[in-house]
């Protein structure tokens, strides 16, 4: 038999005790929870969003979603050259830029126009980037880097996905405000007076 019990056998005007200590550990559990939340908001960079129930209106989401994502700076994956904002098509369809090495080509040199190259000394061809639009679970990743969404709990909080509903609407929302883009440039840009406008 627990300490409690036996008060609350022995003597019920201990159980008004017993409630008060429950609540001030409850009150102490919250706390601790709540500075952990505190925490975790000031070390994201990210937005961070409540999580969404399914049965969410469509349309102040997407608003939310579009007005975070279409002013958002870029981010940059690990393994990426360059950060990249998220951006859509000429239709209106969400893209990533996408690198892909040419198949059964190479670099040509001297040697190699004078047929003079052994055809293990050829050098690759440089990689291709092009757009590539993006499909539900590419788009859930790249929303990802930019929102959080937050399911409070007990002890603090846990990072869930948005519903796939969100993410379809958000692949065919037409009316983003997102940057368009026709295609990808990779020769060298040299300013008149010689510098770069990347530098």
């Amino acid at each position: 038999m627990s300490l409690s019990e036996r008060c609350s056998r022995d003597s019920p005007a201990t159980a008004p005790a017993e409630v008060a200590l429950k609540e001030a550990l409850a009150i102490e559990r919250e706390a601790r929870a709540q500075a952990f939340r505190d925490k975790a908001s000031r070390e994201s960079t990210r937005v961070r969003l409540p999580a969404l129930p399914a049965d969410t209106e469509i349309n102040p989401v997407m608003e939310t979603w579009d007005e975070i994502l279409a002013n958002t700076p870029a981010a940059r994956e690990e393994g990426q050259e360059f950060a990249e904002p998220p951006m859509r098509d000429a239709e209106g369809w969400p893209i990533e830029i996408r690198s892909r090495d040419p198949p059964g080509l190479h670099t040509l040199s001297s040697a190699g126009a004078n047929a003079e190259e052994d055809e293990k000394s050829r050098l690759q061809a440089p990689e291709q980037f092009l757009l590539s639009k993006h499909d539900k679970l590419s788009l859930e990743r790249e929303v990802g880097h930019y929102i959080t969404f937050v399911d409070r709990t007990f002890d603090g909080e846990r990072y869930v996905a948005p519903p796939a509903k969100f993410v379809l609407h958000y692949l065919g929302l037409k009316t983003s405000k997102a940057p368009r883009v026709h295609g990808v440039m990779t020769l060298p840009v040299v300013l008149p007076d010689g510098g770069s406008p990347f530098a």
